[in-house]
């Protein structure tokens, strides 16, 4: 298993605080899942196993960046692991806030996009959500289930009206799975789909493999 929902797994079955499952999602932004992991793995070497927000706090934005530099954009995440700690004052609105308004004070932190928000609100409280990235968006257009000029929300509302909310966080995975090893943006291997019959293609040559 990869990606952002993955790298948060690994930090929840870790024990780290709440704080740190944030943190560890905004690592895995605009990069590959191997150096998120070494950027994450730096600061927990430095601020310790549960990436405190306390101990973090007591850092700079200089020398989170430098800890992070691995992960690429390391200076703008530094300044959104920053932002996070400001607005969070510890983290408890993380644990008790109600998920609906958790995800505006989330989306409203500069650097916390709706998907960063939604992976932590899925993963973390539970709450029967449904991050979209590029992956899931590319399998649903191809599937024409979505168009592409449909935006972050539509998709969403899309999926989760069509969805039970108890396999949000299932199909969730297994879309991503799907479509980082099969429906891959370059070279889609459709011939190993188990929907290639079904599927429209749509963007994609009509000739099937």
């Amino acid at each position: 298993m990869r990606s952002r929902e993955f790298l948060a797994i690994k930090a929840l079955v870790n024990g780290m605080h709440p704080v740190g499952v944030l943190i560890s999602i905004v690592l895995t932004q605009n990069t590959s899942d191997r150096v998120a992991v070494k950027a994450l793995e730096n600061l927990v070497r430095r601020f310790g196993r549960r990436l405190e927000p306390e101990a973090l706090m007591r850092s700079s934005v200089d020398e989170v960046a430098d800890l992070i530099r691995v992960s690429g954009m390391h200076r703008l995440k530094a300044r959104t692991i920053f932002n996070i700690l400001k607005a969070l004052d510890g983290g408890d609105a993380l644990l008790r806030e109600d998920p609906e308004r958790l995800r505006e004070i989330l989306t409203s932190i500069p650097g916390v996009g709706p998907k960063t928000a939604d992976v932590f609100l899925l993963m973390f409280r539970r709450h029967p959500t449904f991050p979209v990235d590029t992956h899931i968006r590319r399998v649903l257009t191809r599937l024409g289930i979505v168009s592409e000029g449909e935006g972050y929300e539509e998709i969403r509302a899309k999926v989760m009206k069509s969805i039970d909310p108890g396999q949000y966080l299932t199909a969730h995975l297994i879309l991503i799975k799907h479509g980082r090893e099969v429906c891959r943006a370059r070279k889609p291997l459709c011939s190993r789909c188990p929907i290639n019959d079904l599927c429209p293609r749509v963007g994609l040559p009509k000739t099937r493999p």
